[in-house]
């Protein structure tokens, strides 16, 4: 069992209070009467990535989703731009996202590292350790070979 409502609100709003000055990170506004499963959305801007092998894209979208249990319970990421990268799935694909320490997940974890951390795997990939997905596959072999 989760927080009640009004706590897990003001949980929410507090942990994305450190990307409120962020111009490259864009999240969803958190209203007063949400519901689990909570869908935050997510965009990048100006965070190189790229959508195809050589094609760059600087703005991506990703939703954070919250369980009934959050915050004792990690959230769950879904990709929802295409993307070519080792450890991020194409939507077409699930959209999962391997990020380091996401397993770790406890109550004192913030959203806002979270976030911040899935930003900075766009900038830098991980070509020897991608998901198992054949676009992330192609994408490991090319970033591979591009460094």
């Amino acid at each position: 069992m989760g927080l009640p409502l009004l706590l897990a609100v003001r949980r929410i709003r507090n942990d994305l209070v450190d990307l409120e000055d962020r111009e490259d990170i864009v999240v969803s506004d958190v209203g007063d009467n949400i519901t689990f499963p909570y869908n935050l959305g997510v965009r990048l801007v100006g965070i190189r990535g790229y959508s195809a092998p050589g094609k760059p894209v600087d703005e991506h979208e990703f939703d954070v989703i919250l369980g009934e249990d959050f915050p004792y319970e990690r959230p769950k990421i879904r990709w929802k731009t295409e993307i070519f990268h080792p450890n991020i799935m194409s939507p077409s694909e699930g959209g999962g996202v391997c990020i380091a320490d996401r397993d770790r997940w406890d109550f004192d974890s913030k959203l806002s590292d979270l976030i911040i951390r899935i930003a900075d795997l766009v900038k830098n990939p991980n070509p020897y350790n991608p998901l198992v997905s054949e676009s992330c596959t192609a994408a490991a072999e090319w970033f591979r070979n591009k460094a």
